[in-house]
């Protein structure tokens, strides 16, 4: 869409010269977006569906570009005096960074993903930590100015409740069977667990305001000196023992 915006600004601003864009899919699926793809076509930008495949220097110092029409299955040779190309955006090192020591997920392109696209668009798996703007994707700057705006709403809201809601169902430790390994602190993706003390009074503190019981730690305790609440093991040891009795009714 970037593409698509500078070349019907040029257009508006030197209407007699020409303009192509060279593409392979267009994407308009933000507000606005179908309305510029639309005038950029009505003020006689060139839209051309193929990837250039060659680029040739004249001796004018003009270039010729070599690209395949795929909607006419015929050769272009297009000379142009100016060739844009234009690059994808990508997550910087920092979002990266980031995203790994707040153990935040990120998506298969890098950038921070939301915990839900509709019902939680700002909101991420860690509470009290929000995604805005081209952190959690590509985004123009009045879809950023927007998101942003929603984060800042959603912070406020937290900040003026005072208190927060945490789950029910979080992880407990039997002092008397855990030996203090640190598993569960390398384990847990959300930072539960902490080691304190020294020496002979070393022992596991959890911090249950961030549990969001997914039960990591409890599987993977050597000792089974973690149990979740309302999940202890004679419970969950009922219930498979029931579903292989009575096949699951």
């Amino acid at each position: 869409m970037f593409s698509i915006k500078n070349a019907q600004l040029l257009k508006e601003k030197r209407p007699e010269t020409n303009h192509f864009v060279f593409y392979m899919d267009i994407r308009a699926t933000m507000r606005g977006f179908e309305e510029a793809y639309n005038r950029a076509r009505d003020l006689g930008v060139k839209f051309v569906r193929g990837k250039p495949v060659e680029i040739t220097e004249m001796e004018n110092g003009n270039l010729i570009v070599r690209v395949e029409d795929t909607l006419k299955g015929e050769i272009m040779n297009v000379e142009v005096d100016l060739l844009v190309l234009g690059t994808g955006l990508v997550p910087n090192q920092g979002i990266r960074d980031m995203g790994s020591i707040l153990k935040l997920p990120r998506s298969a392109d890098n950038f921070l993903t939301e915990l839900h696209p509709k019902l939680a668009p700002v909101d991420t798996t860690t509470d009290g930590i929000f995604v805005a703007g081209c952190a959690a994707g590509p985004r123009d700057v009045a879809y950023a100015t927007a998101h942003g705006s929603a984060t800042a709403g959603r912070a406020t809201r937290l900040l003026s409740v005072g208190s927060a809601p945490i789950m029910g169902i979080t992880a407990r430790i039997n002092e008397d069977t855990c030996v203090v390994c640190g598993v569960c602190v390398d384990k847990c993706p959300y930072g539960v667990f902490e080691i304190v003390g020294t020496n002979g009074d070393r022992r596991i503190n959890v911090v249950e305001a961030l549990c969001k019981g997914c039960g990591t730690c409890v599987t993977a305790c050597p000792t089974g000196a973690l149990e979740q609440s309302h999940f202890k093991n004679d419970q969950v040891l009922a219930q498979v023992r029931n579903v292989f009795l009575y096949g699951g009714e």
